[in-house]
């Protein structure tokens, strides 16, 4: 992937990691299974996940990739993190990165997301809503938990 051509707005900056009570919850968040594949991506500073997937990656134990294009299987994680760029993302880059999001969730597995907005899909639904007013700069947003349908068919049965 060629980073220039993400927007400066979306460059990486400390001020992206999360503060420890909230990585704890996220962590608390996600399946309990030893065997459960989790997905974070645009990973930031975060270490939580199995796989971390972001533009500008950080350190190395980060692979470089798109969120609106996710080089990865479908229905591939059993939970996918997500803490996507706030500024600059329009409504259609909203859906698509959500729509990422579902593809690469198995059916049943969790879409941890936090985001000022909350998306809506006929993929999944909402199991939770956490407010969080913590940041910095006092800017809100929501973490909202969705559950992947159980059963749907997904793009890997199409193959």
């Amino acid at each position: 992937m060629d980073t220039r051509d993400i927007p400066s707005v979306h460059e990486y900056t400390d001020a992206w990691q999360w503060p420890e009570s909230v990585e704890r919850f996220i962590r608390e968040q996600l399946p309990r299974d030893e065997d459960a594949r989790v997905l974070n991506v645009p990973a930031g500073s975060s270490r939580l996940g199995d796989v971390l997937v972001d533009a500008e990656p950080q350190s190395e134990d980060i692979e470089e990739g798109d969120m609106m294009d996710l080089d990865l299987p479908p229905a591939e994680f059993d939970a996918v993190i997500s803490d996507p760029p706030w500024r600059g993302m329009d409504y259609f880059d909203r859906w698509k990165q959500f729509y990422q999001l579902c593809r690469v969730t198995k059916p049943g597995g969790l879409i941890v997301y936090n985001a000022p907005w909350e998306p809506a899909s006929d993929q999944c639904e909402v199991v939770s809503r956490h407010r969080r007013a913590d940041h910095p700069f006092g800017e809100i947003s929501q973490i909202t938990v969705f559950r992947r349908y159980p059963g749907q068919q997904t793009w890997a049965d199409f193959d």
